[in-house]
């Protein structure tokens, strides 16, 4: 990955947009951030890694702690990042912004998350999405997750010291999100899960077959089947007693269906003979009903004929109204008519009216037509007068344009000289400012390494006391062990007696066992003398350490008053004092700045100069176009007069537009009263007409309907006459009483007949009955019933019983399986239990070396990160260092196999990480972090690290380790790496040409500026 640009804004002290240009830095460079402490250096290096996983370095803030907290609700947080990885160019933009929600007033919080890909010089849209959507595919394509971007591209301050110093563990846990082996370690408590699965069912094993044998109420599973076949015995007895009483119970069951049947049959009889006597008293009514019937038949067979007669009466009637009425309207439309043709003779006199009045109007729009022609000839006179005054204006804008720009490229003049003046001075201050800077920088360094010198001093007096201190405890210590060990050799039997284990052979008698051993004749204690020795250890250890830390403090301080004298020496060459080198220093710097001050003006005021000769130019032209534009609009302002003289003269009396068209509307009114007047009368004279026609022609039909109606009358008279004959049945009758529906009828005649197949079923049905109960008698039900109640209670009970023999003996069988499942699985879980319990300890790291799996996975990939960091180590110690790591346990309880200590070519031996001073310190880990870097590519082939970014950490280097890291630096750029470096150390402003200068607005806002290697 290599940066191209970056852009921030409301992001940390980036209040404004601000945008960092990579690309001005160069192919591949060395570059330094630099600017004043808190200023926002380290911001940069957060933005990159906030866009791509919306966190900053080391995965600790998100969007709450980023944000400008001087940054208004309109000002969006936004974070954009474009990067080249593997020949392709990508962007990830986040933004998170506050929306105001309408109506409401509520403050809600808009986040976006976009990535982009270059494509044929365009940014396509690759992604969009939630944070963690566009979070996956930063990994994806850098093949790292947050806090392994931070581990070996982006080095936070402080963080990339942790691997160097951190113990087993904790380097365990760096180096397993960085290799992704959380796969070892998973095994490992898989392996130690599985133990202590199969050690649960062991035990659960266990418990269930105790628990089966308490249930049962035995002791052991033996007795459980003695217990069983029992059960089996009393089951067959218990059975055949059942099936004696199940047959007894089936032979009642029999009786008891055969009375009750005999019962229901009598009860039968009884119903049947109650019906038959209620329907013989229904007969005489039956009857009545049946005449009714016949009756009701004949009355509707005639009853259409007697309502086609009084239908064809009541129509004559109605036609009689209708024709009386036809000949009322027949008189009423024939006055109408007579009445409408004298109206009409006035319609000729009406019309040649109307033909006057619509001549009149035609003779006025003829006057009309010149007038809207006089009106519209005047507005464009009056627009081309306010034209020529428009462009008079313009003229003398215009030449007052150019005799502005006249006067302004006098005073031009004047400043371009005065700038060439000042200009020429330049290379004399730039020489003189370099001058006073550079014995500047000698006093400065003189002040740091004189600094230097003191702490160093200080160092060694402190580790000198220490040591001394530890000596003295150290010999307290030996004299108390050699005391009690002397008292020990005095009491040889309990010294064999102490070291005796049960099982193994005595040294003297050999026996394995060792009831008895012997006892101490004193107030000997075997532990306390252990803890003793112990202490002895660590004391000498601790001595030791504080005598190498005594020697290198004083090697230190030798060489930190060897670097202060060779400065002072240097100093002491300058020709002034430093209190006046500082005034000389700012009164050149000062010169310098106004020298460039002047160069930067000169350029902008040959541009101003350009632009005001631009401007004259375009003043005239302006003129000229606008003498050119007034004489032409004069001319057709003249010809506009001339027309509007003429039509005048045409208009004459006529009137104005308003009065001509007042009496048009006059016209207009009268003509199209006349027309109406006439219009309506020739209407009315037709209306009248077509009526008197429509009303002689209903008057003949109705007298001919009327005709018509009487002779259906005598018709249906005669009709009706002749089919109550037919039926039998009196023409005077009230048919209308008698007459009923065929619904009426239908149920009427359905009564009838269910009546008599009733009285003919039941008649037969009493009969059989009667002749199959002759000389039998009504059976006692009630006793058979209760025996068979009797007998089922007794079966029930006997059911009862046989069934929780049944159940007790398929428990008492379903147990000796449970326990002969379970005593089967128990042996093969303790055997498993057994196996992966050793197996699981050795994982865990419960061995001789004390180092669990993933720690002896990944102290390999240690090893292979060593072997590269060691290249940069070095180097950059001139061959004096090298990392190696510590195989096997550092001793106490804590595991090991990660743990780094330091091999030093000058003392011939090894030392702890501790005992480097703090620049040694970061070299060995800015060396780790290359190697870092380079076993994690070629660990994922899909990693590409092109870029790493330091952040701080060269502060602590001396003059000669700095120039060592700096020429290493320049051979890790060489391979193609792109390195950033943050610091405010003012040595590697001098050192690193191309820079990110970070500042401040007056506003707060940070400010970026890069400056590219000459």
């Amino acid at each position: 990955m290599k940066p191209i640009s970056l852009t921030m804004q409301a992001f940390g002290p980036y209040l404004d947009t601000t945008t960092v240009d990579f690309s001005r830095l160069g192919n591949h460079p060395i570059f330094l951030i630099t600017g004043s402490t808190g200023g926002g250096k380290t911001t940069i290096l957060d933005a990159m890694c906030f866009a791509l996983y919306c966190r900053a370095t080391g995965g600790r803030r998100s969007w709450g702690s980023m944000r400008s907290t001087s940054a208004p609700d309109d000002r969006a947080t936004l974070v954009d990042f474009a990067f080249s990885l593997g020949g392709a160019e990508y962007r990830f933009c986040r933004s998170q912004a506050v929306h105001i929600v309408r109506g409401s007033g509520r403050r809600e919080i808009r986040e976006e998350h976009l990535c982009y890909k270059k494509e044929q010089g365009e940014w396509q849209l690759l992604l969009s999405g939630s944070e963690t959507k566009i979070r996956e595919r930063a990994q994806l394509l850098l093949g790292l997750t947050c806090e392994q971007f931070s581990q070996v591209i982006v080095l936070p301050q402080g963080d990339f010291l942790k691997l160097l110093r951190a113990n087993s563990v904790n380097k365990a846990e760096i180096l397993q999100t960085l290799f992704a082996t959380k796969l070892w370690a998973d095994v490992a408590k898989r392996c130690k899960t599985m133990a202590e699965e199969f050690s649960q069912k062991a035990g659960e094993c266990r418990a269930a077959r105790l628990s089966i044998l308490e249930r049962e109420g035995v002791e052991t599973q033996e007795a459980l089947a003695d217990k069983n076949q029992q059960a089996k015995h009393s089951l067959k007895e218990m059975q055949r007693q059942a099936s004696v009483l199940q047959a007894e119970l089936e032979k009642e069951r029999i009786l008891l269906v055969n009375a009750k049947e005999l019962e229901q049959k009598f009860q039968k009889k009884t119903t049947l003979e109650q019906r038959w006597k209620q329907l013989c008293s229904q007969q005489e009514t039956m009857e009545q009903n049946r005449e009714a019937a016949v009756l009701g038949r004949k009355i509707q067979q005639v009853f259409p004929y007697v309502q086609a007669w009084k239908a064809a009466e009541q129509e004559a009637a109605a036609k009689v109204r209708v024709q009386m009425q036809a000949e009322t309207n027949r008189k009423e439309a024939e006055t109408a008519c007579l009445n409408a043709g004298k109206a009409a003779e006035e319609i000729p006199v009406w019309r040649e009216q109307a033909a006057a009045c619509k001549q009149q109007w035609v003779q006025l729009q003829e006057s009309y037509q010149n007038a809207m022609r006089l009106n519209e000839v005047s507005r464009q006179l009056r627009e081309k007068q306010a034209a020529i005054a428009q462009q008079k204006k313009q003229k003398e804008q215009a030449e007052a344009q150019y005799q502005t720009t006249q006067t302004r490229l006098k005073n031009g003049e004047k400043h371009v000289t005065q700038a060439q003046d000042d200009m020429q001075k330049l290379p004399h201050w730039t020489q003189e400012s370099q001058k006073w800077e550079k014995y500047q920088e000698l006093f400065q360094g003189r002040r740091e390494k004189e600094a230097a010198w003191k702490k160093a001093e200080a160092a060694f007096q402190e580790a000198e006391r220490s040591r001394q201190k530890y000596a003295v405890q150290v010999d307290a210590q030996r004299s108390k062990l050699e005391q009690e060990e002397a008292r020990l050799r005095q009491d040889q039997a309990y010294s064999l007696a102490s070291a005796l284990r049960e099982g193994e052979a005595c040294p003297v008698c050999g026996s394995q066992h060792h009831p008895f051993p012997a006892k101490a004749k004193g107030s000997y204690d075997a532990q306390q003398l252990e803890l003793l020795r112990g202490s002895v250890q660590e004391q000498e250890q601790a001595l030791r350490k504080w005598e190498q830390t005594a020697n290198l403090a004083k090697v230190k301080m030798e060489q930190c008053a060897s670097d202060y004298q060779a400065q002072q020496a240097l100093c002491q060459e300058i020709p002034i004092s430093e209190e006046e080198l500082e005034t000389r220093r700012k009164a050149a710097q000062e010169s310098l700045i106004s020298a460039q001050q002047a160069a930067s003006r000169l350029e902008k005021y040959r541009k101003a100069m350009e632009q005001i000769q631009r401007e004259q130019e375009q003043a005239q032209k302006a003129k000229e176009e606008a003498v050119q534009m007034l004489g032409q609009l004069e001319k057709e302002a003249a010809i506009l007069q001339t027309s509007q003289e003429e039509i005048l003269r045409q208009v004459g009396a006529a009137g104005s537009m308003d009065e001509i068209k007042a009496k048009q509307a006059k016209l207009k009114h009268q003509e199209q009263q006349w027309n109406q007047k006439a219009d309506d009368a020739e209407k009315r004279l037709a209306l009248a007409k077509t009526a008197f026609a429509v009303a002689q022609t209903e008057a003949s039909s109705a007298k001919l309907a009327f005709q018509e109606a009487e002779d259906k009358i005598h018709q249906a008279k005669e009709a009706m006459e002749r089919s109550v004959a037919r039926v039998g049945l009196d023409p005077a009758m009230d048919f209308q009483s008698f007459q009923r529906n065929e619904e009426e009828l239908g149920a009427l005649e359905q009564q009838i007949t269910r009546y008599e197949q009733e009285r003919h079923a039941v008649g037969e049905q009493y009969r059989a009955y009667e002749a199959e109960l002759e000389g039998k008698e009504l059976p006692d039900v009630k006793s058979l019933e209760e025996k068979q109640a009797e007998l089922q209670e007794q079966s029930q009970a006997m059911a009862q019983h046989l069934g929780g023999l049944l159940q007790q003996l398929e428990m008492g069988r379903q147990s000796l399986e449970q326990l002969e499942s379970l005593a089967k699985n128990s042996t093969e879980a303790e055997e498993k239990f057994s196996q992966i319990s050793r197996l699981s300890q050795l994982l865990l790291g419960k061995n001789p070396l004390k180092i669990p799996l993933q720690q002896f996975v990944l102290g390999i990939m240690l090893d292979d990160i060593l072997s590269c960091a060691n290249r940069f180590f070095s180097m950059l110690s001139q061959g004096r260092y090298s990392l190696r790591r510590i195989v096997g346990s550092t001793g106490g309880n804590s595991f090991g196999g990660l743990d780094l200590e330091v091999l030093d070519a000058n003392m011939g031996g090894t030392r702890s990480i501790e005992t480097l001073s703090g620049g040694e310190q970061f070299l060995a880990s800015l060396s780790l972090a290359f190697g870092l870097s380079d076993v994690v590519q070629s660990y994922s082939g899909s990693v590409r690290l092109d870029s790493i970014f330091i952040d701080e950490g060269f502060g602590s280097l001396d003059q000669e380790t700095l120039d060592t890291a700096m020429k290493a630096l320049a051979q890790i750029q060489k391979m193609g790496r792109t390195i950033g470096i943050i610091s405010h150390v003012s040595e590697l402003k001098a050192r690193i040409a191309a820079r990110i200068e970070v500042g401040r607005k007056p506003s707060g806002s940070a400010t970026v500026s890069v400056v590219a290697a000459t």
